[in-house]
This record gives C-alpha cells, sequence and structure tokens, in this order.
C-alpha cells in the first residue's frame, strides 16, 4: 500500500511538490499540474525536466491527473482535442511507468438532457486507447457526469463494464 494525492494542491512548483511528498514520507505524487499546467500539456522540455527531477528525488508519478473529457468540454465539441490529449498522455505515462490516468465525463447538463449515447460511445473510446496500451482510465467523480448522483455513478460503471466486455 502507498499513500498519495494531488501535490499541486500544495504547490504549482514541482520542487516544492517532490519537498511536501517527502515530508510527508510519501514516495508518489498524482500528479495533475506543474506550474500551472496539466502534465498532459506541459512541453516536451518541461516534462524531460519533471520527469529528470522526480528520479533525482525518487519520487513516481502514479496517476494522471489529466484534464481529459473535463468538465467544461461539451460532447458535441471536436473529439480530436480530446484524443490529442490522450495520445499526449500515452508515452508520457509509460516514459513515468504511470498505470492510472484520471478522467472525467464531460460537461453535465441539465436532468433529463444527458446525451448519454454519445457521452458514453466518446468515453468508450478514450478508455479503449488507453487500455490498449496497459493504462487504466479511473474516472473522477467531482462536477460530471458521473458526479451527479450515484445512479449515474453506477450508469457509468455499467457501461465500462461493458465496454470491456466488448473488447
Amino acid at each position: 500500500m502507498y499513500l498519495t494525492g494531488f501535490a499541486d494542491e500544495a504547490s504549482q512548483n514541482l520542487d516544492t511538490q517532490i519537498k511536501v511528498t517527502k515530508e510527508l514520507g510519501w514516495n508518489a505524487i498524482e500528479s495533475r499540474n506543474i506550474n500551472g499546467v496539466n502534465i498532459h500539456d506541459l512541453s516536451d522540455r518541461a516534462f524531460d525536466e519533471v520527469c529528470q527531477k522526480l528520479d533525482e528525488a525518487g519520487i513516481y508519478i502514479n496517476c494522471f491527473g489529466s484534464t481529459i473529457c473535463n468538465w467544461a468540454r461539451d460532447v458535441d465539441e471536436d473529439f480530436n482535442l480530446t484524443l490529442e490529449q490522450v495520445r499526449r498522455a500515452i508515452p508520457r505515462m509509460q516514459k513515468l511507468g504511470s498505470r492510472l490516468v484520471r478522467i472525467m465525463s464531460f460537461k453535465r447538463y441539465e436532468e433529463g438532457d444527458q446525451k448519454a449515447t454519445k457521452r458514453f460511445e466518446l468515453l468508450r473510446e478514450v478508455n479503449d486507447l488507453f487500455y490498449s496500451e496497459g493504462i487504466t482510465a479511473v474516472h473522477e467523480n467531482c462536477m460530471n457526469y458521473g458526479g451527479m448522483s450515484w445512479r449515474h455513478t453506477l450508469e457509468r460503471v455499467h457501461q465500462q463494464i461493458v465496454a470491456l466486455f466488448e473488447a
């Protein structure tokens, strides 16, 4: 067992994130933002610097706290933007040995207008891309579809199970 958390809640600065993680006696960070930029959106140079600092500190990234399918993105927006995020995240996760990625389930709509069919179709595609690379997409249950109620969460879980059996 290990303990981990979003280190950007202590600081946006990676050096401080590492320091706080070590002070807690932990060796893992669930990475989300570094210097105000999500880990999958860092420049290649900045990402390489992050990898070097983490390696020197003996800290690893157990999970990417991504903005993939986040609560501000509508299911009717250009899905290629989401696919680009996934394609940037996968090789970075592989380089760091991270096997978990936190995703969301798109923008909330008023009750009764959830565009569920399209939502689950897009989420299934995202899940399949990660799963094919040995990465597990876990669901953030904040201000999005899966966080609306326990029924929405169960529906999201059910859709994921169906997708796994279809794969």
